[in-house]
């Protein structure tokens, strides 16, 4: 037939007519040389097709039988240990490992930790709150339900320590990066889902701590003007679980706590304006279990509200339930004794209330206001007036309705944008002008400092 063919083409195709050949059946018939279509040829293919099926009958049986495929495994795995065995170039050593502390991957920041009265708490960025002319309304911190308040704020870094003391007289800490992180509008975490608190157990301070040592002190207040001072060190095992940190007398609570260096002044603060400076080692170092002694005594219904110590470049800001406030300097209060009544640092009245809140601040600083409907305000140290021991002070937060002060935080200075500033001048105008007006005891006209 090939040879017949007059072209390969014919001859492929006549391949293909005869035989039922595929093209490419055909085609490698005609690439054969032509010794290949011998019968020597022919019994090679034959000898090559009897060792396909001798090697499909051990490929099944293997297949068939588990024990001799691991066997085959083996078998290839030696050989290519032999063929590739070099050692490892590298080596693993346990004892080497980084330990990685998830507080080294958190971002060093101010944050304002917030507590509200039923338990909730959360964590703020203070760069949320942009500073704002005093008499300013604010901006919302909360979205509390209505039976709730923000009770508690604090300003403090994400890697610092809160240590918390309880109604109770309990001491618990918290990495301030632990506490969950919400929005302004949010209403937090319950405190009973992080602490394990007793039924009727309540957060009444907080501190930012950034180390426990035999050195810093936390001193303790209470409403009926107990006071304490216990070293931190003796709080680095509280935790979570908590320990005992002051015992109350019955229908006596904690309302404040400072951290004091031992060689300080401290000044106590009353809601109806009462102020008692003393040296702080008046209150010798004492354990955890212990009552404390009196720091300031009190007059009828007068209740301590607050106790910071005294600094040089500091002064006391002292703010009323209906946001009228005043910066005074500590030189004003001589230092007398502890349990003593103290000294007038604040003179209130119907339009101003008493006193929400007191707490030393620098010339640069900036504080924000929290009020009991949920509302901050973050105003400039600065533009607080100075003045003496007996006046009102001026108009720093404007409460709409029955809304009040309840606390003050304090922000140490840092350098902002210019476009962070707001300026509300028609606050700006009311406030200016009570503040022109002056005591009846100081002016010949009769009018009055606010």
């Amino acid at each position: 037939i090939i040879k017949k063919s007059q072209t390969v083409a014919m001859a492929r195709a006549n391949l293909m007519a005869r035989f039922e050949f595929s093209e490419k059946q055909a085609q490698a018939i005609l690439d054969l040389r032509l010794q290949k279509l011998t019968s020597l040829e022919t019994q090679k293919i034959l000898d090559e097709l009897e060792e396909i099926r001798i090697t499909i009958a051990y490929l099944e049986d293997l297949l068939a039988n588990e024990y001799k495929i691991l066997g085959v495994i083996k078998e290839e795995t030696l050989e290519i240990s032999e063929k590739y065995g070099t050692d490892r170039a590298t080596e693993i050593n346990p004892e080497e490992v980084i330990q990685v502390n998830i507080e080294d991957l958190i971002v060093e920041e101010d944050m304002i930790v917030v507590i509200s009265n039923r338990g909730f708490v959360k964590r703020i960025a203070a760069s949320e709150y942009r500073e704002q002319s005093r008499g300013g309304k604010g901006a919302k911190t909360s979205d509390l339900k209505e039976d709730d308040f923000i009770k508690h704020v604090f300003l403090a870094s994400t890697h610092s320590y809160i240590l918390f003391v309880t109604s109770a007289g309990k001491a618990y800490w918290i990495k301030v990066f632990e506490i969950p992180e919400g929005s302004r509008t949010s209403r937090g975490k319950h405190l009973r889902t992080i602490f394990e608190f007793e039924q009727d157990e309540d957060i009444t301070a907080m501190v930012p701590l950034v180390e426990f040592d035999e050195v810093t002190s936390l001193f303790m207040a209470t409403k009926q003007g107990v006071v304490k001072r216990v070293a931190t060190y003796a709080f680095r095992n509280a935790r979570t679980r908590g320990i005992i940190a002051i015992n109350l007398d019955e229908g006596d609570r904690l309302v404040t706590a400072t951290l004091v260096n031992g060689d300080e002044d401290v000044f106590l603060t009353t809601r109806n304006g009462k102020g008692l400076r003393f040296p702080e080692e008046k209150v010798r170092r004492m354990g955890r279990d212990s009552r404390g002694v009196r720091g300031i005594r009190l007059a009828g219904d007068d209740e301590l509200i607050g106790v910071c110590p005294v600094r040089e470049d500091e002064t006391m800001l002292l703010v009323s339930e209906k946001g009228y406030g005043k910066r005074t300097s500590f030189d004003e209060f001589s230092p007398h004794g502890r349990g003593t009544a103290g000294q007038k640092a604040y003179t209130s009245n119907a339009r101003t209330g008493v006193l929400a809140a007191a707490l030393a601040v620098n010339e640069d600083d900036s504080c924000i206001g929290i009020t009991a409907n949920g509302k901050a305000l973050r105003f400039a140290v600065g533009q607080v007036s100075r003045m003496g021991r007996a006046a009102f002070g001026v108009r720093i937060l404007h409460m709409s309705g029955d809304d009040s002060v309840i606390g003050i935080a304090r922000q140490p200075f840092e350098e902002e944008e210019e476009e962070t500033k707001v300026a509300d001048e028609a606050l700006n105008a009311e406030a200016d002008a009570v503040t022109e007006v002056t005591n009846d005891e100081n002016n010949d006209d009769g009018l009055e400092i606010y």
